[in-house]
């Protein structure tokens, strides 16, 4: 059953659900399901959006002929577009924002740019920062490469590049806090300069996240796979690849299902992909919100086949320390006075339960003292029981994305 929530996903009975399309993957219908970390792009007009300069300043000198200034669009996208003939020295066709932004110094701040560069350049062309001094009126430049800046290329095909620089606490020598990016290119010689800009971003983080013009919000990140709630990854860290992560302490995904929901009358199951980074520690990936010292609900990671990974209603739970750092398919169904665990597509153990209602809502992460460390990039919750041919089909979807 092909869905909108990836290939070959039963959906039926799903009420929630996410997938950060993380590891990279062919597996686009989940990618579009995660718009990326929350973050601020500082610069005005970025992508050229406006389908003008807007933010943005072009000089040229008296020794070249320009050719083409301009923004154009192709294939949806916004570009600047410099083209010229130099014919002496000086400060070439320049590229930068004249629009300048606040810094907090104290932070990293990470700059992506996409550029496209004619190959037969007579110059080359080189990324500047321009930090203001106490005034915050004059500027020093500084190349993006210098103070042991981290600089990263990938190529985007085409001719396209993206250049990302992650800038150093306190980078630039001025001690202003005002802050802009330039393109220069080389100050002498002739011949033809030729580039393309398609978009930029400055964010103050120690890593680059997908693009967004303006800011994405806690609530913008990460879409749930039925569209009809909004996720808030508030409370979830994201690591240098900006992905999600648990981290051990104080990460969690909630939800707004089951509070007050009796399993024995109403059945659910809850899907997840999981991945722990570490085999110490009691770590649970699953558990009601607010569950306290009543362990009514929850699970940990226990991948060995001796033990039941599961609480229900006050009862004990043993082995609750990760056994091994793979990723694992789980399912759990709640069904009448049954509680069954399926690891990859597989029934691993059952824990039998009298009638109760959840007292608050199910989280992905665990619950305080006990939080999940490592990788939920899948998590979903059925108003019904999966069938075991719905979670082979499921399982079976998902295992060689992830490697299990």
């Amino acid at each position: 059953m092909a869905t909108s929530a990836g290939p070959d996903i039963s959906l039926d009975g799903l009420v929630f659900g996410y997938d950060n399309g993380y590891p990279a993957s062919d597996n686009t219908q989940a990618l579009r399901f995660n718009n990326g970390e929350p973050t601020t792009n500082l610069v005005t007009n970025p992508d050229f959006s406006t389908g003008d300069l807007t933010g943005w300043s072009s000089t040229s000198t008296s020794n070249s002929q320009v050719d083409i200034t301009e923004v154009s669009i192709e294939n949806g996208y916004y570009y600047f577009h410099k083209k010229c003939t130099s014919t002496g020295a000086g400060s070439h066709d320049r590229l930068y924002q004249s629009s300048t932004y606040t810094l907090d110094t104290s932070l990293k701040t990470t700059i992506t740019i996409d550029i496209w560069i004619n190959p037969s350049n007579a110059y080359t062309l080189s990324f500047y920062g321009l930090g203001s001094t106490a005034d915050d009126t004059t500027y020093n430049e500084k190349p993006l490469s210098s103070n042991s800046s981290d600089v990263t290329t990938i190529d985007l095909g085409g001719g396209w590049t993206r250049y990302i620089y992650t800038l150093q606490t306190a980078w630039y020598t001025g001690s202003g806090t005002s802050f802009r990016v330039a393109v220069y290119p080389g100050w002498s010689g002739t011949g033809l300069l030729e580039y393309k800009v398609k978009s930029l971003q400055v964010e103050q983080k120690g890593h680059a996240t997908p693009f967004v013009n303006g800011t994405r919000s806690s609530t913008q990140s990460l879409i749930d796979l039925k569209e009809t709630t909004d996720i808030d990854v508030d409370d979830a860290s994201f690591d240098s690849n900006a992905q999600m992560t648990f981290d051990g302490t104080d990460d969690v995904i909630s939800t707004s299902h089951y509070s007050g929901r009796n399993p024995s009358n109403s059945p659910f199951s809850i899907e997840a992909i999981v991945k722990s980074t570490t085999t110490s520690g009691n770590h649970m990936w699953l558990d009601v919100n607010g569950n306290g010292s009543n362990q009514r609900f929850y699970c940990a990671h226990a991948s060995d086949g001796s033990s039941t990974p599961m609480g229900i209603q006050n009862s004990g739970w043993s082995h609750s320390i990760p056994q091994d750092t793979n990723y694992h398919h789980y399912v759990i169904t709640m069904d009448g006075s049954t509680a069954t665990l399926y690891n990859n597509g597989t029934s691993h153990s059952s824990k039998s339960y009298t009638s109760y209602t959840l007292p608050n809502n199910i989280q992905a992460g665990g619950r305080s003292g006990y939080r999940w460390l490592g990788h939920i990039p899948i998590f979903k919750i059925y108003e019904k029981v999966l069938t075991t041919d719905e979670i082979a089909l499921n399982y079976n979807a998902y295992k060689n994305r992830f490697g299990i």
